[in-house]
């Protein structure tokens, strides 16, 4: 976004120009003030191109009325230049005025995007687009709580890279990231890191038999990007239940 300065400037120029432009005396200022205020007001409601071609436009109108009313009245030239210089100033007015609103308008829309961006990284890991753990502890609580009220059982699955893996290359985490998003029931289990070299899995509805076909599905398509037989992660499950929750609230607390 543009520094305060900048727009803080234009503002001084603003006020400068409005002040310029009633100090020249004119049977117009009225009809100026009108002018200043109605666009001002236009200029916040529109969007920036369409205000742009309403700047122009009412320069040009202005222009071509205050022309034809110096005809009409026979000015002479010298006669006219206060008429000149009145409407020079309020397009210098019109013009700072929407470019104050366009600046106004793109950084709110530029810091409408940055907390979108901010919160949605809150909610997603960056690098893998899993469930950072803090959303996923939270959306399993919801989920628990829907599972016990149905009499329904559900599984928790840690996948953690082994130490011997932990420092390769990013696409490696990447690769089972994406790999448990396509293995999981996208609309009903969960997946998120669990922390640097872990992921956590929550399988809904889910016994040891379920779990199992999961973990064999997962197993199956990651070996279209690496070798089984390196043994790259470890598994850990557990059913779902109260002490989890309180479990990793105590842990939580003591880091």
């Amino acid at each position: 976004m543009e520094r305060p300065s900048l727009t803080y400037g234009l503002i001084i120029i603003l006020i400068l120009l409005i002040m310029g432009l009633f100090r020249i005396e004119s049977d117009y200022q009225t009809i100026y003030l009108i002018a200043i205020l109605t666009t001002g007001g236009v200029f916040a409601f529109l969007k920036g191109s369409i205000a742009f071609i309403i700047l122009i436009s009412e320069v040009i109108i202005t222009g071509f009325l205050l022309t034809y009313e110096a005809y009409q009245a026979k000015l002479t030239s010298i006669a006219q230049l206060p008429l000149v210089f009145n409407h020079l100033i309020f397009a210098a007015i019109v013009t700072v005025l929407w470019i104050i609103f366009f600046l106004l308008k793109r950084d709110s829309l530029r810091l409408s995007q940055m907390r979108e961006k901010i919160s949605k990284l809150e909610r997603l890991e960056e690098q893998t687009n899993v469930f950072t753990k803090n959303e996923f502890m939270e959306k399993a609580k919801v989920i628990w709580t829907g599972l016990k009220r149905r009499n329904e059982r559900g599984r928790v699955m840690f996948i953690s890279i082994n130490s011997s893996f932990q420092h390769t290359e990013k696409a490696l985490i990447k690769t089972i990231g994406n790999t448990l998003m396509t293995t999981v029931r996208g609309n009903f289990d969960l997946v998120g890191r669990y922390d640097t070299n872990t992921f956590i899995v929550l399988l809904q509805n889910t016994d040891e038999k379920g779990k199992e076909i999961v973990l064999t599905r997962f197993k199956k398509l990651i070996e279209d990007y690496v070798d089984s037989s390196d043994q790259i992660f470890t598994v850990f499950d557990e059913e779902l239940t109260d002490e989890f929750f309180e479990n990793e609230l105590y842990s939580g607390e003591a880091q």
